[in-house]
């Protein structure tokens, strides 16, 4: 900090490390768009304020951030950046932990001979004076790598390995949420299933002894996938609510989308500002030779520019699609039978079974005229008791409620192979309840995250790929 003229002026260094401070509060805070966005902004001003070791975590901490919301492209992109800022500047340590970072965001992508590449890096850097830090991400990485490249159980075995470094004192244990995290989602998947509950519960005492939000966000998932696979529906469906609760709070993708759009946005119109300042300088007679290079350079950018936010909506897209085909099935095998509501309700039990009985039995909610009335005429009760019963047992109003089972037929309707493409998404809309498409449209994205029109694109991919 200096001082001039009675005020206080902020140095180049302590201005980006203001900005790494102020990001890594707002991730702790659960604040992820806030944090990429004052990264991003930063990043896009081309201060070249930064030193290296804050210029390479500054690109460090923007990858993470791509990770948690599964655009794991855009992530490498920046550890790749600063990978090498990192081989520049001669900083071994922060490059291994960049390396690592892209060979487990490479394995999410399933993309093996990228993952392996990264992983020869951090392989090459571990030398006779590496930190134990160094050596113990390598096996993470190698363990990562080995469960979805080779064979799962070698790769449980070295997460358990890496777990046991964390328990005694090798290194400190706010470091083992990475290898329980594996090691969960790894029983979860092939089994003991006491194995898998386990270690969601360590997971459970970690995230709440160090704040691990986007763990914490996983570990619903990873409960809501277990109690699915248990055919135990009434926890699965506990889990799956907090699951969207939680994420939907975190993980906004709309403001994502939208934010990261902009900045993509801005970075064509600096270039193309950048390219109108060179043909300027250049004299009369090479004008229109400069001239015709911007426009292709300009034509260049904004492809790119397109190309890559096509990649990245369509990554974002397959995301929901997959989230969504995950609750399909979470539905099908947690359907709620009258006879299987649970015995605590907080109002009559009985109402609670007559309600499941029409809601699951028939289908006299994909009327139009469909209301509160007439759910509480065909169960026998009244129209307090019946909305009283949906808000305390399910959370929400009537029309939501009655929204969830229209969206969840209307989603059936429109991948069912025997009558796709026979009827258009409006008139789907209209068979199962809702008068105008516009009401269909906002509920279908309110529960999915896609439109009719995209959700049903995903499905006829996924068809074609199969």
């Amino acid at each position: 900090m200096f001082v001039l003229a009675g005020a206080f002026v902020v140095s180049a260094a302590e201005r980006a490390q203001a900005v790494i401070d102020e990001s890594k509060m707002r991730c702790n805070s659960g604040d992820w768009i806030g944090a990429l966005d004052g990264l991003l902004a930063y990043i896009d001003s081309d201060s070249g304020d930064a030193t290296p070791t804050q210029e390479a975590e500054l690109y460090m901490l923007t990858g993470y951030l791509y990770s948690d919301f599964a655009d794991y492209v855009t992530a490498i992109k920046y550890y790749d950046a600063a990978l090498e800022v990192c081989r520049a500047a001669g900083l071994r340590h922060s490059a291994n932990r960049a390396a690592a970072n892209a060979a487990m965001s490479a394995a999410c992508l399933r993309n093996r001979t990228q993952a392996a590449r990264y992983l020869e890096y951090v392989r090459r850097g571990i030398g006779d004076t590496a930190s134990a830090y160094d050596r113990f991400m390598l096996r993470i990485v190698e363990g990562s790598c080995e469960r979805y490249f080779g064979d799962t159980r070698r790769g449980a075995d070295i997460m358990r390995e890496c777990l046991a470094k964390t328990r005694n004192g090798s290194i400190q244990p706010q470091y083992a949420i990475n290898a329980l995290s594996e090691l969960a989602d790894i029983y979860i998947q092939t089994g003991p299933v006491d194995s898998a509950r386990h270690y969601l519960r360590l997971i459970d005492r970690e995230t709440a002894r160090y704040h691990h939000p986007h763990v914490e966000v996983a570990n619903l998932r990873y409960y809501m996938d277990l109690y699915g696979r248990l055919g135990m529906p009434d926890s699965a469906l506990i889990y799956q609510q907090r699951y969207f609760g939680m994420r939907d709070s975190l993980l906004n993708h709309d403001r994502f989308m939208a934010m990261t759009s902009r900045y993509a946005a801005a970075r064509e119109e600096r270039g193309r500002v950048r390219i109108q300042g060179l043909t300027s300088v250049v004299g009369y007679q090479s004008t229109a030779l400069v001239l015709a290079i911007a426009v292709i350079a300009i034509l260049a950018v904004g492809l790119t520019v397109l190309t890559v936010q096509k990649r990245r909506l369509n990554q974002a897209y397959r995301a929901l699609w997959d989230k969504n085909k995950e609750v399909s099935q979470l539905e099908t095998a947690t359907r709620i039978r009258s006879t299987e509501l649970p015995s605590t309700v907080p109002l009559s039990e009985e109402l609670g079974h007559r309600i499941a009985a029409v809601m699951e039995g028939s289908q006299i909610w994909t009327d139009p005229d469909f209301s509160l009335q007439s759910l509480a005429d065909a169960v026998g009760s009244n129209t307090k008791y019946v909305s009283a019963f949906i808000n305390d047992v399910h959370g929400v109003n009537f029309r939501t409620f009655i929204n969830d089972y229209r969206i969840r037929e209307a989603r059936r309707r429109i991948t069912d192979p025997a009558t796709v493409g026979q009827y258009s998404l409006q008139a789907i809309g209209e068979s199962v309840g809702f008068k105008s498409a516009t009401n269909f449209i906002a509920a279908f994205r309110r529960q999915t995250g896609l439109t009719p029109s995209i959700y049903l694109k995903m499905w006829q991919q996924e068809q074609q790929n199969s």
